[in-house]
């Protein structure tokens, strides 16, 4: 083999490898998603999250794309669904009374 063909047999290998890589890590990455669906009560709102507290005690805190401060009623009951990802905050994607 001359060095060319070596050259070259190496780039598809290293581009191969990371092909494989950045696949391997959007699946990792896509497969942790998980989508919660719970009655809750509303203990905290901010600008952009608020924070509720489930029927069994535990709390949590959800980012929001939109100001609902003044929108929703502390202290009251809504249903709430919410998407959670690997490495990032809870996201809320619905909220009912």
């Amino acid at each position: 083999m001359d060095k060319t063909s070596r050259i070259k047999k190496t780039w598809k290998v290293i581009i191969t490898l990371i092909s494989a890589l950045i696949v391997y890590q959007l699946f990792v990455w896509y497969s942790h998603t998980m989508t919660t669906f719970e009655y809750a009560t509303i203990i905290h709102a901010d600008t952009d999250s608020i924070t509720l507290q489930n029927e069994g005690g535990r709390k949590t805190t959800v980012s929001t794309s939109l100001d609902l401060s003044k929108i929703i009623e502390i202290e009251n009951k809504y249903w709430v669904t919410y998407e959670r990802k690997r490495w990032k905050n809870p996201q809320l994607l619905a909220i009912e009374p």
